[in-house]
């Protein structure tokens, strides 16, 4: 529906294939310094100024005429997701702090990961609906979803932060400084960071393929919508459950992600619709709904708060330069690998690297 909408606002194929590479890499390169200053100002004020520019971005796609109109929205709506990424981890953490309800953060950060795999999942069952009745009628109604979210935003309370000295006075380099502080010098943050965000990363190719694979089964597009939304069902139930995967014990949690990772990329391979179905819901739908949450968690409680949005969001910046070098390495790959084994490929690779950090988390 996306790209039918895109086309009659006047982008082809490649035009459209563009606008989403200049998206994801806008958000990759602010992902870092709206981190950093959401650290340094007020995070309450950062997510209504976030949540107030994605509103602009969906009234900009709304009136956009011309291919240039589209390009701005894309950009606009890419400053407003890089400017929520961390922070409203970040300010979850210090809110439930404040209450004296730290213990219960797994549970909140799953919570609201579920909200937005639920979202999508109403997103996805009415989206197609609207369209029919009238081609610009989904985007009015995101931007009105997104003018309440804008009022939600303002309504939350100042949570204060706990105040310390900044590693340098000069701001480029005091942020660098913190990268790699998380990246290299800490004892625990550097395993928390490339393990599981790499393996989050490897779940985004996973998906696509998955979509591949159902498309292959000649199964009707209305099965495959719904197929679509069973999966995106099951990631908002795991990820609710996300608190109790891990009072099991962090053990158990990276045990269970690599197995069902690996068992899920196998089935992945098979001919059967609900065996592929099966396998992408656990290679991509429960590992990244269950391990996110567990992920952010983990590494807020290694981050004092005046670097912890920050440290986010490099997190997510590992987690999208993952995702994105196997999604660009796939093209050249598949003139000399059949997309199983390039599957299978990725795999390995993904172990191979994140093996390491993985077993360090397990043994602290």
């Amino acid at each position: 529906m996306a790209m039918a909408y895109y086309t009659l606002k006047g982008a082809d194929l490649a035009g459209f294939l563009l606008l989403q590479g200049l998206f994801r890499a806008a958000i990759l390169v602010l992902e870092v310094p709206t981190g950093y200053l959401a650290d340094r100002l007020d995070r309450r004020t950062q997510i209504v100024v976030a949540t107030a520019l994605w509103c602009a971005s969906m009234g900009l796609l709304y009136g956009a005429e011309s291919y240039m109109g589209l390009v701005v929205a894309e950009l606009v709506g890419a400053v407003s997701i890089a400017l929520n990424s961390g922070t409203l981890q970040a300010y979850m953490h210090e809110a439930l702090r404040q209450d004296g309800k730290l213990h219960t953060q797994a549970t909140w950060q799953g919570r609201g990961f579920a909200a937005m795999t639920g979202a999508e999942v109403v997103a996805s069952g009415l989206g197609g609906w609207l369209f029919t009745l009238g081609t610009e009628i989904p985007t009015l109604a995101t931007l009105a979803c997104t003018a309440v979210a804008v009022m939600v935003a303002l309504s939350l309370p100042r949570v204060p932060r706990e105040k310390a000295t900044r590693r340098h006075e000069n701001p480029w380099k005091d942020m660098a400084l913190v990268v790699h502080h998380g990246l290299r010098k800490h004892p625990k943050l550097p395993a928390l960071l490339l393990g599981p965000w790499v393996v989050f990363g490897f779940t985004g190719v996973v998906f696509w393929v998955l979509m591949e694979r159902l498309q292959a089964q000649q199964l009707e597009p209305t099965l495959i919508g719904l197929i679509v939304a069973s999966y995106m069902v099951v990631k908002t139930l795991v990820s609710l459950g996300s608190g109790r995967i891990l009072a099991y014990g962090i053990r158990v949690g990276i045990l269970g992600m690599v197995v069902c990772l690996c068992v899920g990329t196998l089935l992945l391979l098979s001919n059967t619709p609900w065996l592929i179905w099966l396998g992408g819901t656990l290679a991509a739908g429960v590992v990244h709904a269950a391990g996110r949450p567990i992920a952010v968690t983990l590494i807020n409680a290694e981050v004092p708060d005046h670097e912890r949005a920050t440290v986010l969001s490099v997190a997510n910046m590992i987690s999208q330069l993952t995702g994105g070098a196997l999604l660009l390495m796939a093209t050249p790959l598949l003139l000399v690998l059949s997309l199983k084994g390039l599957l299978l490929a990725y795999l390995v690779v993904t172990l191979l690297v994140a093996g390491h950090p993985l077993w360090r988390i397990v043994r602290v």
